[in-house]
């Protein structure tokens, strides 16, 4: 699903080229998976994440999606920040049709598959509230709903729960995994195909919860994947109360530990 050749990355600096904030990587990170990358703040995650967007571009080397540069406003790429990028002066059901319209939808087309999302999100109801006027909680929900109705192969997450209480994170957490799951087969009353998400997180433990990858960044940008998690499937049958999740995030701490010389 994505691909990394030697790539790498340099901000400008007036005519000059700084120090790389993602020296050479080269890697493979596999489609249908959730893909977390955890490191410490100012490393280069948010650049990494902006590079498979298509905002940015590689300085050097390849960045391959499905076999193809990414560009800006790719039409199968999600893109939530933690912002949520949401337009304020636009309803719910507004900011959930805006990119259907401008790709031109059919009216009866987007009222079916914006109906199925805000189903899926436990947003009905909503449909006439301004941001404004809804939980932090309920806006995340929204931005996630207004990627996932235009059907991306690709989720790009960027610290999406952060600024969420410790409750709301976590039940968004298990909202997330759901709709993983159902997209895999329906979402919003659309066919669907796998789904690749990738979240930036401080949080071991979201990391841990979430992932079926997680890709660890040093304070130089150096990348380090582990791809020998226990499964993902039993690490969340137990819930965040079992042993094998509590096994699981201490194991990881050690590693990131040793490979980013610190805490999350």
């Amino acid at each position: 699903m994505i691909e990394f050749r030697d790539l790498s990355f340099s901000y400008q600096s007036d005519s000059s080229q700084t120090d790389p904030v993602i020296p050479s990587f080269s890697g493979n990170w596999e489609k249908g998976k959730i893909h977390s990358l955890i490191g410490p703040s100012g490393c280069g995650k948010s650049t990494l994440l902006y590079l498979m967007a298509g905002l940015i571009r590689p300085t050097n080397g390849e960045l391959l999606i499905c076999d193809e540069q990414p560009v800006a406003g790719r039409k199968k790429t999600g893109v939530i920040l933690q912002n949520h990028g949401l337009f304020p002066w636009k309803t719910a059901w507004e900011n959930l049709t805006l990119g259907l319209n401008i790709r031109g939808e059919k009216k009866s087309a987007t009222a079916v598959r914006v109906s199925g999302i805000l189903k899926e999100l436990g947003l009905e109801g909503k449909e006439k509230s301004y941001p404004r006027d809804m939980s932090g909680g309920e806006r995340q929900r929204l931005a996630i709903g207004r990627a996932l109705v235009l059907k991306p192969d690709l989720l790009l997450l960027d610290e999406p729960f952060s600024a969420l209480d410790a409750m709301t994170r976590e039940r968004l957490q298990d909202s997330l995994l759901t709709l993983k799951e159902h997209r895999s087969c329906s979402i919003g009353g659309t066919g669907g195909e796998e789904l690749t998400i990738v979240l930036v997180t401080h949080s071991i433990e979201e990391a841990v919860f979430l992932s079926d990858r997680i890709h660890i960044m040093d304070e130089k940008g150096r990348i380090s994947s582990l791809e020998n998690l226990t499964g993902s499937s039993d690490r969340r049958a137990g819930g965040r109360l079992s042993p094998e999740y509590f096994d699981t995030c201490v194991r990881l701490r050690r590693k990131f530990e040793q490979v980013a010389g610190g805490g999350a």
